[in-house]
């Protein structure tokens, strides 16, 4: 009995041929990789999945009020607690890029319910500088302020 039926075995191939095609293919530009890593990241919020979201903070990351990388992640995990659902919106997005770094500017509207209307809610302004290290953008300096009034924080 032939386990492994032939059209089986082309398929296989010529998937493995696509994909070897699609790994030789050029790169996309620099700030449709930071526009991917807002969506990434944007998604990780949703999902409350804090290790995803951590992946693009430099390590020496500094925020503004001294925080670091590892207080972000504790910011994070609160706000992941304590609300039943998490809604990031990021709009107006400007991104400079200059050489291997970039500084990005950005509303971000955030959002926590846990019931069909928010609880409580933001709308910021970020700025923060991104640096390319290797194949991935990781930022690695961020301040932000409340556009409008402050309410419960998300």
């Amino acid at each position: 009995m032939n386990f492994f039926p032939v059209k089986f075995i082309y398929s296989v191939f010529i998937s493995a041929l696509f994909l070897s095609l699609l790994s030789c293919s050029k790169p996309k530009p620099d700030d449709q990789q930071i526009m991917d890593t807002l969506a990434i990241m944007t998604k990780a919020v949703k999902e409350k999945k804090v290790n995803d979201l951590m992946l693009y903070f430099d390590a020496g990351f500094r925020g503004q009020q001294r925080l670091y990388k590892s207080d972000m992640r504790t910011l994070a995990l609160y706000q992941f607690r304590a609300f039943k659902n998490l809604g990031v919106v990021v709009s107006k997005v400007d991104i400079k890029l200059k050489d291997k770094e970039a500084s990005v500017t950005a509303y971000v509207l955030l959002a926590g319910t846990d019931a069909a209307l928010p609880q409580g809610g933001r709308l910021l302004e970020v700025e923060s500088s991104w640096r390319k290290e290797k194949d991935h953008w990781l930022i690695y300096q961020a301040k932000w302020k409340d556009v409008v009034g402050e309410q419960r924080q998300p």
